[in-house]
């Protein structure tokens, strides 16, 4: 019989320990890193989807609408910075179309009618429009020289092109666009 036997306790020396708490470490520095990519990731999607939403959706109708003006409406309440209507005929059919695009508080409203053939549509494209709290101008005018018009009655008979400018916020963050539509048809 050998009495030198040594105990022997159940359990996890100092060493070994530390390898556990280092390689636990390293996992949640890791997961941490993952999770804030994909955080980040979600936040620039969102800002994105709203940039498309309440900035590009509206610029381009406003675009494609405006390319195509070949009259304005100047009955009340007439053109100003924050409105404008105008008149096409994008489907060629031989009916005038009037649009109506403007900035009533935070909604960019965009109102169609087709003469004779279609009442009156208006669309909400933006509920979180800012150009009138920021005090930038949803339209500016300049006639064929490249000066800008700031007299309304003048517009209808000087406008060459239009810079559509549109405005929104987003967590905070103050968005801006804008854009030179050229008359083709004036």
């Amino acid at each position: 019989m050998s009495m030198g036997s040594t105990r022997r306790d159940s359990g996890f020396t100092l060493a070994e320990l530390t390898v556990v708490m280092g390689l636990l470490g390293m996992i949640l520095a890791i997961a941490y890193t993952g999770f804030s990519v994909a955080a980040n990731g979600s936040r620039m999607s969102d800002r994105q989807a709203h940039l498309s939403r309440e900035i590009g959706a509206p610029m381009s109708v406003i675009d494609r609408a405006l390319t195509q003006a070949f009259d304005f409406d100047t009955s009340y309440p007439g053109l100003s910075p924050n409105r404008l209507a105008f008149y096409t005929d994008q489907n060629t059919n031989g009916y005038r179309e009037r649009y109506v695009m403007e900035v009533s508080g935070t909604r960019l409203l965009i109102s169609t009618e087709e003469e004779g053939h279609q009442p009156l549509r208006q669309v909400v494209w933006s509920e979180h429009n800012a150009n009138l709290s920021a005090g930038v101008p949803l339209f500016r005018y300049y006639n064929v020289n490249g000066d800008e018009i700031t007299s309304m009655g003048s517009v209808p008979g000087d406008v060459k092109r239009v810079v559509v400018t549109l405005v929104t916020v987003h967590d905070g963050d103050q968005l801006t666009d804008s854009r030179t539509v050229f008359l083709r048809n004036r």
